[in-house]
């Protein structure tokens, strides 16, 4: 008998592959597990409970150090050996806290997607015709981060939000950085880190309180790694010198040529990027703050995992970046951990303060 996965909360199965980590099962069958080193047994984030340890390898040295109770395994340490039973697997829930809402700036209404009612109000992108109106005319401003997803539901008509939704960004099972992700598209193909994305995307769509053929527009920002994964463009050029992404100018896809379950004629926007490391979300912080119009000299920070920095005004801008992930996020510091449900989240000490009188009666 051909012995299957199992995983507590999931309605599929897996046939048992001799030689494959427990880890690449779970990728395989689309599980959101955090394994933020890549499955270097570095991060020490991809604990599972299984009830068969006879169908594994035994212990690794990492996991020996780590590891108490001989029903858990780091499922990128744990290899399977026997295929000849099933084995079931419990993956702990990970919750993540992300900061959902930021201080709005009121801005000029002056949408690409517009209606004429005196035309039978058709729906109009500039001046193609997509769709006919339903009520609600309505955009999706959407931040790809390397480690959280951040997600706007805007009326066009009114300039109003409807909605912001986040999420953890689940290619963090291919790593935790952008690095780690560009050296598994190479390794293995990145279909799969573009199929998470917009599973997850996708996932966010379901749940605005809205209906998605009523979406026509979505803009899509982030570093150069995750807009061109989420786009379906290669990322092998930005892992090799001189890091130069596949193209730097804007991406126009329609919504049903990525996949996206909003109206299919939907355009979806990919806005351009600076250089390898410094991408779309860099300059969406530009046009927010309207640092190209200044005329005194002003900096914005984009603090994420990948940290943005631009300088300048409508003369000049200069920009770089940096990694600030394992600052944040406790990669490679052995005690070190994410904003994860049991983190410690702020601390504070209540004390007594005494007279010397007092004290000496102590």
């Amino acid at each position: 008998m051909m012995g299957h996965l199992y995983v507590q909360g999931y309605a599929r199965k897996k046939e048992l592959v001799i030689g494959k980590t427990l880890l690449e099962h779970l990728r395989d069958l689309g599980v959101d597990i955090n394994a933020s080193c890549g499955g270097l047994g570095e991060c020490k984030q991809c604990l599972v409970q299984v009830n068969k340890t006879n169908l594994l390898s035994p212990l690794t040295d990492t996991e020996r150090e780590f590891i108490r109770q001989p029903e858990y395994r780091l499922s990128c340490q744990a290899r399977v050996l026997g295929d000849d039973e099933d084995l079931f697997v419990i993956v702990p829930e990970r919750s993540f806290t992300i900061l959902p809402t930021g201080k709005r700036k009121d801005i000029e209404l002056d949408p690409y997607v517009t209606r004429l009612p005196s035309q039978g109000n058709t729906v109009y992108w500039r001046n193609k015709e997509i769709g006919i109106y339903e009520g609600a005319l309505l955009g999706l401003a959407l931040d790809i981060g390397t480690t959280t997803l951040s997600m706007y539901c805007t009326d066009l008509e009114t300039g109003k939000d409807v909605i912001v939704v986040s999420r953890e960004n689940p290619q963090m099972k291919y790593g935790n950085d952008v690095i780690s992700r560009i050296t598994y598209a190479r390794d293995h193909g990145q279909e799969p880190l573009e199929k998470e994305i917009r599973k997850a995307v996708n996932g966010m769509i379901q749940h605005l309180p809205v209906d998605p053929s009523k979406i026509y527009e979505a803009v899509i920002v982030g570093n150069p790694t995750m807009r061109d994964l989420f786009f379906g463009m290669p990322v092998k050029g930005l892992g090799e010198a001189p890091y130069t992404p596949y193209m730097k100018t804007g991406v126009h896809k329609r919504a049903q040529e990525i996949g996206l379950i909003i109206n299919p004629k939907a355009v979806v926007y990919g806005m351009p990027l600076i250089s390898g490391f410094v991408g779309a979300d860099c300059i969406g912080v530009v046009l927010a703050t309207n640092l190209h119009r200044e005329s005194g000299l002003n900096i914005a920070i984009d603090i994420g995992t990948n940290t943005e920095i631009v300088i300048g005004n409508k003369e000049r801008m200069i920009a770089t970046s940096c990694a600030s992930g394992p600052a944040f996020e406790g990669v490679g510091i052995k005690w070190g951990v994410a904003g994860v449900g049991g983190a410690i989240k702020n601390v504070s000490i209540d004390c007594l303060l005494y007279t010397s009188d007092a004290a000496d009666e102590l």
